[in-house]
């Protein structure tokens, strides 16, 4: 998992870019640059910050089929109850995986 996939686990994990930049000590729109690979300037401060605060995440991942990248456990599991139990979950990814969390098998495996 590179920087950019440990932020979006972070963001992910959060509910927020602005909550992961308060938790780094950076603001929502550094942390939306970051993401979007169009932070203009040297990042390394913002990498050693997040690795220090969200470091645990890398540790256990799945690969998602509807997102075609590796999430986080927690945020699989997260999603897979909220289809299950019904309760929409904001954001776009949520809304990409809602269809294909209930035919998952990471689904039955969180």
């Amino acid at each position: 998992m590179n920087n950019i996939e440990l932020l979006k686990a972070a963001v992910e994990h959060e509910g927020s870019m602005g909550k992961v930049g308060q938790k780094i000590g950076y603001s929502k729109a550094t942390v939306s640059l970051i993401l979007r690979s169009e932070y203009p300037a040297e990042n390394a401060k913002f990498d050693r910050k997040l690795h220090d605060v969200y470091g645990f995440l890398l540790e256990r991942t799945v690969m998602c089929p509807a997102l075609r990248d590796n999430i986080h456990f927690e945020v699989c599991k997260r999603y897979a109850e909220a289809v299950k139990e019904g309760t929409p979950l904001s954001g776009n990814m949520f809304a990409i995986v809602k269809d294909v969390c209930p035919f998952c098998p990471n689904s039955k495996r969180v």
